[in-house]
C-alpha cells in the first residue's frame, strides 16, 4: 500500500478500484466521455534552492545584514516547512507568542498591523506560568499561525526552542525536499491572477534573532 497521494499511480488505482465497484452495482455513469472519471489539469511545482535576503532600512538606505542559500546539499539562516514556493517579500514585525485570547486578556497581535509582512514568533507557548493557566490550550500552534494568515501576512518566521541544534535539524531534514515534486493542486485556482501559492512558512535560525532583536539570547 503506498497511499492515494493525488496524480501518483496508486491514485489512478483506486480510482479506478472504484469505477470497477460503481459498475458492478449498475450505477450510470455520468463522467466524461460517459465514463465514472472526470477529467481535470493539476499543477505542482518543484525548487532546486531558495535564497533568503535580510535587508536592514534606515530610511531611504537599505543595507544587506544576511544571504543565505538554501538547497539539497547545505542548509540557509531559514527552513522553509511549506508554502511560500512563490518569490515573496516583505517588513518583518514580531509579534512575540502571536496569541490572540480575549478570555484572558492576551492580545499579542493587537494594534499590528500584519497585512504583507512576515510576521516572527515563538515556537512554543508557556501554557501555564506560576500554576495558572496563560492562554487557553486549545489556542495551539495551528491556530496561532491560522489567525496570523488571516490577517494578510505575508508568511511567517517561526523561532524553535532555545536549543540551536532544533533548528539544524529541522534544516537537515527540509534539504530532502528540494529537487522533489510538490503536492498536486487543481490548476483553476491559478485563474484570475492568483499565484495560487500560500504564505511562507519557515523556521529562522536563533541566532539571526538574536541580532534583529538585539537580544543576547533567545
Amino acid at each position: 500500500m503506498k497511499g492515494r497521494e493525488t496524480g501518483t499511480p496508486s491514485e489512478k488505482k483506486a480510482a479506478e478500484y472504484l469505477a470497477d465497484e460503481y459498475e458492478a452495482l449498475g450505477l450510470k455513469p455520468v463522467g466524461d466521455n460517459d465514463s465514472y472519471f472526470q477529467n481535470f489539469e493539476l499543477n505542482a511545482t518543484k525548487s532546486d534552492s531558495i535564497v533568503f535576503e535580510l535587508y536592514a532600512k534606515d530610511g531611504t538606505a537599505k543595507e544587506r545584514i544576511s544571504r543565505s542559500v538554501a538547497s539539497k546539499n547545505k542548509t540557509a539562516d531559514f527552513a522553509r516547512l511549506f508554502g511560500g514556493t512563490d518569490t515573496l517579500s516583505g517588513k518583518i514585525v514580531f509579534a512575540g507568542f502571536g496569541v490572540s485570547d480575549q478570555d484572558r486578556g492576551v492580545a499579542h497581535l493587537e494594534g499590528v498591523d500584519l497585512k504583507n509582512k512576515w510576521v516572527m514568533v515563538f515556537q512554543n507557548t508557556p501554557n501555564v506560568v506560576d500554576g495558572d493557566t496563560l492562554i487557553d490550550p486549545k489556542i495551539d500552534a495551528r491556530k496561532r499561525f491560522q489567525m496570523i494568515m488571516r490577517q494578510g501576512a505575508a508568511g511567517i518566521l517561526i523561532v524553535p526552542a532555545k536549543e540551536p541544534r532544533e533548528f539544524d535539524v529541522i534544516a537537515q531534514k527540509m534539504k530532502g525536499s528540494f529537487g522533489e515534486t510538490g503536492r498536486m493542486s487543481l490548476a483553476y485556482r491559478k485563474s484570475g491572477g492568483s499565484s495560487g501559492f500560500s504564505g511562507g512558512y519557515n523556521v529562522i535560525k536563533p541566532g539571526l534573532v538574536v541580532k534583529l532583536l538585539g537580544l543576547k539570547s533567545v
